[in-house]
């Protein structure tokens, strides 16, 4: 190999995803491969493919074939698509290098090798157990004030709608040591904000006697790093616990944040999800939350046109977000992902009619988005910035969690990205807010 190999990432997904792909750059980069930005110059190219809905496949495969036609350099596939449909790439697109499945990141340089090599290298393994792999030693693609740690691989629920346990297998919450020493390496390197990652992030220890539980977890690491924002990511609403609210009101950088990933609020859609929630019981959830943590800005995500989704139980769900107390909301078409339960239960929604149910959904969101975001304005809150734009500046509050949840627009000023600045929020829409930076010395 030449010392100056280059492989360059093209990332596609979640922050799970975006982890497993630093990580594959950090072992490239310890085995002497030079880990660039720019696709177009690589000797190698890995796209690390999303595969958990169908639009998330055709853009995987889309940028597949994207590369195939454009570019002269090696192709690995990595990620949930290569993992769930390793016989069918390799049948149908012989062009490929090499694929690498979700847990076998460990096999990338032999892979990458294989490439330059002339040879196709297909994932040896594809057994659903993560190898225990040090993630603290990576290639970030994240700016340096922020970082994601997964803290789990996998998962055990059984909503019927998710194929996340065919890609990845079952909960296996990862080696407290391991946690601990990739956000000590974040924080080291610059982090000022570390976003805890998993399938389910609040079943976290659950079964590992010699693993503490979430909260335990969040007090030691909150205590390690009080400087640096620590903030939940994919909270399962059965997991949030009297105790985790308490930890979050008590310690100032557990961000005031949680992302509780509803999916409906239906009873006869739930139980069809193969979720015990019922409409009272998020409720008071909700109201359990905001009455701990006065502050807290909360994000859901929603499902429209599951299998048995009557005009009844969406008008439910769209009375219970003209009405929610949730500050952004995420709506998603039901897809019926195959060898899930959902795909094959009777009462399909027509296609067109999910779409339809989606755009009034959307729409009643983003009224209601606007309305709760209305209660910032005239409030001061310490913001980051994130980037430069248009000649002011992209900031987050501690309820904006990093490319999702929008941003605060400030004016010019002498700002640099990375530093925490008060500012007032003067304006408010369905996604962002406007401020004016009170000062810069935070």
């Amino acid at each position: 190999m030449n010392s100056k190999t280059s492989v360059a990432f093209v990332h596609l997904g979640c922050p799970k995803n975006l982890v497993d792909a630093e990580v594959m750059g950090g072992i490239l980069h310890e085995a002497g491969f030079r880990v660039i930005d720019d696709a177009d110059e690589a000797d190698v190219v890995i796209i690390n493919t999303c595969g958990f809905i169908e639009d998330a496949k055709k853009e995987s495969l889309d940028e597949i074939f994207h590369h195939l036609d454009t570019r002269s350099s090696r192709l690995v596939v990595a990620g949930c698509l290569a993992q769930r449909y390793r016989d069918e790439l390799r049948g149908e697109i012989p062009e490929l290098d090499g694929l690498i499945g979700v847990n076998q990141i460990d096999e990338i340089t032999e892979a990458v090798r294989c490439a330059l090599d002339g040879d196709t290298y297909s994932l040896r393994r594809q057994d659903l157990s993560p190898p225990p792999y040090d993630a603290s030693r990576r290639v970030r693609c994240t700016p340096p004030h922020y970082g994601y740690v997964r803290i789990a691989h996998g998962c055990s629920r059984t909503c019927s709608f998710c194929a996340i346990p065919l890609i990845r297998g079952p909960y296996r919450s990862k080696d407290p040591a391991f946690i601990h020493r990739e956000v000590e390496s974040l924080v080291r390197d610059g982090a000022q904000e570390v976003v805890l990652i998993a399938q389910d992030t609040t079943m976290y220890g659950a079964g590992e006697e010699q693993y503490p539980d979430l909260p335990v977890l969040l007090e030691e690491l909150s205590s390690a790093h009080p400087d640096t924002w620590i903030r939940l990511m994919y909270a399962h609403p059965d997991g949030i616990t009297d105790r985790l609210l308490q930890i979050m009101a008590d310690r100032a950088n557990i961000c005031s944040y949680l992302d509780v990933p509803l999916q409906h609020t239906s009873p006869a859609v739930l139980r069809r999800m193969g979720r015990r929630d019922d409409p009272d019981r998020i409720r008071r959830l909700l109201a359990q939350i905001r009455e701990v943590v006065p502050d807290v800005s909360l994000r859901t995500s929603l499902i429209v046109g599951h299998p048995g989704e009557k005009e009844e139980d969406f008008a439910r769900l769209l009375h219970f977000v003209q009405c929610a107390p949730i500050d952004h909301i995420g709506v998603f078409v039901f897809s019926p992902e195959e060898d899930t339960p959902a795909a094959g239960q009777s009462g399909q929604v027509p296609e067109e009619e999910r779409h339809r149910r989606f755009n009034r959904l959307t729409m009643a969101a983003g009224r209601r988005a606007r309305d709760v975001k209305e209660r910032w304005v005239g409030r001061v809150v310490t913001a980051v910035i994130d980037a430069r734009e248009n000649g002011g500046w992209l900031a987050r509050h501690q309820g904006q969690a990093p490319e999702i949840d929008g941003y605060i627009y400030l004016p010019a000023d002498a700002l640099q990205v990375g530093q925490r600045v008060r500012v007032q929020i003067t304006g408010a829409d369905a996604v962002d807010l406007w401020g004016a930076p009170l000062d810069n010395r935070h």
